[in-house]
Formats: C-alpha cells, sequence, structure tokens
C-alpha cells in the first residue's frame, strides 16, 4: 500500500546502511531490502517519495514471486491457467486500487508458457484466413458486398459516426 511506513524505512536503510533500531522493525525491513535496494539503485538521485513509491510496486511482484516460488498449489494452479496471479497497489489516500499486472517473470517461475496472461501484454494480431470451403466463400462475399452498400449508403445520408456513442 502506499505511504508504507516499512518501505520508507528500508529506503533510509539502504541509503544509509544503518539498521533499524528494534528487531522486530528490522525483520519486516528485511522482507523489504531487495525491492526498496532495486529502487535506490534505479532512481539514486530521485526524491524520497519516489523511491518508496517505485519499491513499493517492486515489493508487490517480489511477493508475487514468493507466492509462486514457495505454494505449490499456486505455481501449479497458475501454470495450468486454472488461477492467474495480478499484482495491486492499495492507494491509502484515495482507496483505490492500482493494478500492476502479473510478474513479468511470471512463465519463467511457474516453469509454463502463459498464453491467457499474454493477451494483456501484447496487441492481438489475427491471421489472416481464406474461407476454405465454397459456402464460405459466398457467406463472406455477400458480407463485404453488405458492407460496401452500408457505407455508401452512409456516406450518402451524412452519416458518419454516432457522437453519442
Amino acid at each position: 500500500h502506499t505511504l508504507c511506513g516499512a518501505v520508507t524505512a528500508a529506503i533510509k536503510s539502504v541509503k544509509t546502511k544503518e539498521g533499524m533500531p528494534t528487531e522486530n522493525l528490522g525483520a519486516v525491513v528485511d522482507n523489504i531490502r531487495v525491492a526498496a535496494e532495486m529502487a535506490v539503485k534505479t532512481l539514486p538521485d530521485a526524491p524520497l517519495e519516489q523511491q518508496v513509491k517505485m519499491a513499493t510496486t517492486l515489493n508487490v511482484f517480489e511477493c508475487m514471486q514468493k507466492i509462486m516460488r514457495h505454494s505449490k498449489i499456486m505455481r501449479d494452479g497458475i501454470a495450468s491457467e486454472e488461477l492467474m496471479l495480478v499484482g495491486a497497489v492499495y492507494n491509502i489516500e484515495e482507496g483505490s486500487l492500482e493494478w500492476v499486472g502479473p510478474h513479468p517473470e511470471q512463465e519463467s517461475i511457474v516453469g509454463a508458457t502463459l498464453h491467457q496472461h499474454r493477451w494483456r501484454e501484447a496487441p492481438y494480431m489475427r491471421k489472416a484466413m481464406a474461407p476454405s470451403t465454397p459456402e464460405a466463400r459466398d457467406i463472406m462475399h455477400r458480407l463485404q458486398e453488405g458492407n460496401t452498400r452500408f457505407v455508401e449508403k452512409s456516406e450518402l445520408h451524412g452519416v458518419h459516426e454516432n457522437p453519442s456513442i
């Protein structure tokens, strides 16, 4: 979630190379340290707020990776495409979610090609296919003629778009 004190403490700890004042806080921050280190390395001169924002998102991906690596049920469910694991950051001030999506290395983590997940990451490209039977060719020809008549009729009557849609 945004405005997380533990993420902020982790960033400060990475930048100052100082430990945490208590063992309990140290244990919490240790779970976030990888994300904090990556954020500080990626944005070394950025303001603390930007580093915390990046570390928060990176920590979501770290948690997703831990779930997939340590839970056979989740890993197998994702690999079989029965489950989808999607990360989000909760914005405390607005009460909203920012969806960050699936883990970028999800396929390699679960050891499977995830076809259902790819449609969100790459534009769908339809393959051009010719109708394979005479009946299909006839239907396609009639559809194309109907589309042509519709477009010509629309142009004749000045109908191009419906502005209310």
